[in-house]
């Protein structure tokens, strides 16, 4: 049985507020955001309460996609307005949106991260067997491998 988690035991009392006249540049907002990331990986590589490797694994992955995402993000906007690619990162800060709703249900309960893994694995499969089908009649190559479902860990 895992030890409870209270507020008051992981709670994080800050001595001083944020000066909301100072403005920061990107740049560090982004070393910022790369300490968070790299502190919550460099945590879930041990033992926490009732989260199995394979569930702290893919919380992992998930800080790390984010944080790849975040790099998309402020590439694409170094752009500027004239360049139609920027728009992408519109697409990004969505997806950005959601990854971090994914997280704090994951956070809720390792139940959580074990019905997410399923769900993505079944999202896969089907669209493995969605291709299959769709490109049954093509000339088969001993190269394409492109949708082996073997090469998807299976």
């Amino acid at each position: 049985m895992s030890k409870s988690i209270t507020v008051s035991s992981c709670a994080y009392v800050h001595t001083s507020d944020i000066d909301a006249t100072v403005l920061k540049h990107g740049d560090a907002w982004e070393k910022l955001a790369n300490v968070c990331t790299t502190r919550a990986q460099t945590a879930l590589r041990g033992p926490t309460g009732g989260y199995t490797k394979v569930h702290r694994d893919t919380m992992s992955d998930l800080f790390g996609s984010m944080r790849a995402a975040h790099r998309s993000i402020r590439l694409l906007l170094a752009l500027g307005d004239e360049k139609p690619e920027s728009v992408d990162a519109l697409a990004l800060a969505r997806l950005q949106v959601e990854g971090l709703y994914s997280m704090c249900l994951l956070t809720e309960g390792p139940q959580h991260v074990s019905t997410f893994v399923r769900d993505a694995w079944k999202k896969q499969y089907v669209r493995y067997l969605l291709v299959k089908e769709e490109t049954r009649r093509l000339h088969a190559s001993p190269n394409r491998t492109a949708w082996n479902f073997r090469d998807l860990g299976n």
